[in-house]
């Protein structure tokens, strides 16, 4: 085997590696969460966890543009970075992905089967206002009842 190979058994292995601990990482991040996470304000963290956060992110952030080229979940990865980067909005855009009804229903699933109490879901911009829609359906409907006589 010569090193080209080598190193594409080892790319490969360390892909399937990143995948699989992705996958076991996402789920425990989701199942272990408090209940508030996306609704409470940011903790304050200290200088050193701040420290580790950026380097860890940095490296996830890096690893995942490598993913994009090699086998691997890279734009995952690279979102997961990024949301362990200390960044200004990061917690409005992990609120904002977690409110995407198809990813709020597998987190509820994986936090129901582990006995965790579902997540409470911030209101997004885009999300309907329920009470502004039943205002405007009986108005349009009282408005259409009287055009018709």
């Amino acid at each position: 085997m010569d090193s080209t190979q080598k190193l594409a058994v080892l790319l490969g292995a360390a892909s399937v590696i990143m995948v699989v601990v992705g996958m076991i990482g996402v789920k425990l991040f989701v199942v272990r969460v408090p209940a508030d996470y996306f609704v409470a304000p940011p903790p304050r963290r200290s200088p050193l966890a701040r420290v580790v956060r950026t380097v860890l992110g940095v490296i996830l952030v890096l690893a995942g543009v490598v993913m994009l080229v090699l086998p691997g979940q890279g734009v995952l990865t690279i979102v997961v970075g990024l949301l362990v980067l200390e960044l200004p909005i990061q917690h409005k855009v992990a609120g904002w992905l977690v409110a995407r009804p198809a990813v709020a229903r597998v987190i509820e699933t994986w936090r129901r089967r582990a006995g965790r109490p579902p997540l409470q879901m911030p209101q997004t911009p885009d999300a309907p206002d329920v009470t502004q829609g039943e205002k405007s359906s009986s108005s349009s409907t009282e408005h259409r009842g009287t055009n018709d006589s």
